[in-house]
């Protein structure tokens, strides 16, 4: 069985333990995480005193909090949030902020030194971008502040080709950029479905049908045969020319005329019903035009 003094010191041991829990539990106030932020920067740890001070902002906003972001941020070369931190923190009048406010501006005015001042200007409605940060469209509201060094300017609007441009910042100048977009080209239309070939049936060129070839058979047939008649009477007619023995008159015959006018008719007669007869059997003649001359093929 325990002792009374055993059991006393029991008890003051869970006690501690109980009130060493509920202080851990507790959360930090804005003050605390301000002063957890001094001291990261004593040491030189300037990246987490800039959380704390973060987080004490979180907690409770101040001209104090502000300023200490705006400080931090200024060791760490992160001009423009430093110089846009203090500048909110000057216009606080805590008192935090007034005992220190010389310090301050001062401290601000070195920050501005190594920012400038951007104007840009362009196509209206186009989305600007500094450093992978979208800041606005086209007309921006205000003159943009960027870090000292080289910057990258993005203007984008649909329709149009991108701007892109890079130029170099100095501490406390002011850049004017104008964005000249443009107009991509329109895009080409679609190509037309292209018909297939279609082919048909039927005699190829040169070649003669058999109702064709028949028909040219007996228009040759008639016209040799009217032809062939022709001329034989034409030549009768010639060779009764100025002979009056064939008439029981005095009467002398004058057919010389008439004669070779039959005698041609019969000869153009005879010969295109040849050539007919002959195009029937062997395909019809074709002519074909070129520059070295015209050629007959038969």
């Amino acid at each position: 069985m325990l002792s009374y003094r055993s059991s006393l010191l029991i008890a003051l041991l869970v006690v501690n333990v109980l009130d060493a829990a509920a202080s851990a539990a507790e959360p930090e106030t804005a003050d605390q995480l301000i002063s957890k932020g001094v001291e990261l920067r004593k040491k030189g740890d300037h990246a987490g005193a800039l959380r704390e001070f973060q987080a004490a902002h979180e907690k409770e906003p101040s001209g104090r909090t502000l300023a200490q972001m705006g400080i931090a941020e200024a060791t760490l070369q992160r001009w423009v949030n430093a110089e846009n931190h203090l500048s909110q923190a000057l216009e606080s009048s805590t008192p935090w902020v007034e005992k220190n406010r010389a310090t301050l501006e001062q401290t601000l005015q070195t920050v501005r030194t190594h920012t400038a001042e951007i104007s840009i200007y362009g196509t209206t409605g186009a989305v600007v971008t500094l450093e992978d940060k979208v800041v606005g469209r086209i007309p921006l509201p205000t003159i943009s502040r960027v870090n000292e060094g080289d910057v990258t300017v993005k203007v984008e609007s649909p329709g149009h080709k991108p701007f892109v441009q890079t130029l170099p910042a100095k501490g406390g100048s002011r850049l004017i950029v104008t964005a000249t977009l443009e107009p991509l080209a329109p895009d080409p239309p679609p190509a037309a479905p292209v018909a297939p070939l279609v082919t048909t049936s039927g005699p190829a060129r040169g070649d003669i049908s058999p109702m064709t070839r028949t028909g040219r058979r007996w228009t040759g047939i008639g016209l040799l045969t009217v032809g062939v008649v022709a001329a034989t009477w034409g030549i009768v007619w010639i060779a009764v020319d100025g002979n009056s023995s064939w008439s029981n008159s005095d009467r002398v015959w004058d057919t010389r005329t008439p004669g070779w006018f039959i005698l041609g008719g019969g000869i153009a007669a005879s010969v295109g019903g040849g050539y007919l007869l002959y195009s029937s059997r062997h395909g019809e003649t074709q002519v074909l035009a070129s520059p070295a001359g015209v050629m007959g093929r038969f």
